[in-house]
């Protein structure tokens, strides 16, 4: 089995785990049990998915479904920085779902109805987010997912007005996220580029934007600066590569993690940790420079997270 196919194979048990678990929901500890199950094969397939990858390299993207009229494919692609992710996804799963089991014995008085099929849903749209080729309708698919169970799992104990304020500014912050994150993707669309994918109609696709991606830097520098400021927020640090990893050390409210798209605001050093296998010039030309430091913003206080950023930028200059 491919790591692509894995991949697919782990969704759809966690889709079928989110309609079986929502069927016996009034039988809560089964109900526990079958998505612990669900998360357990669909993890095991994603483990064999990154084993492949980690152990023999990726392979060849693999369309499972395309619209070239509306340049729609549901290609999905697992690279060795791709499979990192999912194996985190998939370890990180288990477990979430085993501990479920008891903790939501504490809560009697909410069906876990809403809680058992949400949480699935979730994973799967994280794997399809991690492996999906498709940089706008896809992505769409698979974010929104990510955000309405994310959105339904913070509200779960929705009598406490902190957890509806907090469902309510994770789903806006989600959302503006989306918006910005496609309107870069249609500003670097190979629009009128034959790519590297068979069909010249897959506009959005990563294979035919990387392929593009040097003309339009060529020929439009600024439109391709505006389309990675939308994907990220990201600085510079005065110091270079020590004073970027003395800003990450320092945070106290950030966490240091690679994903973006969290509830909880979060800091990475590209130069040192993800890309510090390249050289310098390798980094330079993926867009990593030693004093870059990349960060998502959750929703906690405004306040506090300029707080944070500041103290580390003193931190980092001492």
């Amino acid at each position: 089995m491919s790591p692509e196919h894995a991949m697919v194979a782990a969704m759809l048990l966690c889709g079928l785990g989110a309609l079986l678990t929502g069927w016996v929901a009034s039988r809560r500890t089964l109900a526990g049990w079958i998505a612990f199950g669900c998360v357990a094969g669909s993890s095991l397939l994603t483990f064999h998915a990154v084993a492949r990858v980690l152990l023999y390299g990726p392979g060849k993207a693999f369309t499972f479904l395309t619209v070239p009229q509306m340049g729609f494919a549901l290609r999905l692609y697992v690279d060795g920085l791709s499979a990192i992710f999912l194996g985190l996804i998939a370890t990180v799963a288990l477990p979430a779902a085993l501990y479920s089991i008891a903790y939501l014995d504490h809560y009697r008085a909410y069906s876990v109805r809403r809680y058992y099929p949400n949480f699935l849903l979730f994973i799967a749209a994280m794997y399809g987010l991690v492996s999906t080729t498709d940089m706008m309708y896809f992505f769409f698919i698979f974010w929104q997912l990510m955000t309405l169970t994310g959105y339904a799992l913070i509200r779960y104990e929705h009598d406490k007005p902190e957890n509806l304020r907090a469902a309510n500014k994770y789903l806006a912050m989600m959302q503006i996220a989306c918006a910005a994150t496609m309107i870069g993707a249609g500003m670097l669309a190979a629009k009128g580029v034959t790519g590297a994918v068979n069909s010249a109609h897959l506009i959005y696709d990563f294979d035919t934007v990387s392929e593009h991606l040097p003309l339009l830097l060529r020929e439009h520098p600024i439109q391709v600066a505006v389309a990675f400021a939308l994907f990220l927020v990201g600085f510079g640090i005065k110091g270079g590569l020590e004073a970027g990893r003395k800003f990450i050390n320092s945070v106290k409210l950030f966490s240091h993690l690679a994903n973006i798209g969290d509830a909880k605001s979060l800091v990475i050093h590209p130069a040192s940790t993800t890309h510090q296998q390249l050289t310098e010039e390798e980094q330079a030309a993926t867009g990593v420079t030693p004093d870059y430091v990349r960060l998502s913003i959750g929703i906690e206080d405004v306040e506090d997270i300029k707080a944070d950023i500041d103290q580390a930028l003193k931190a980092s200059q001492q």
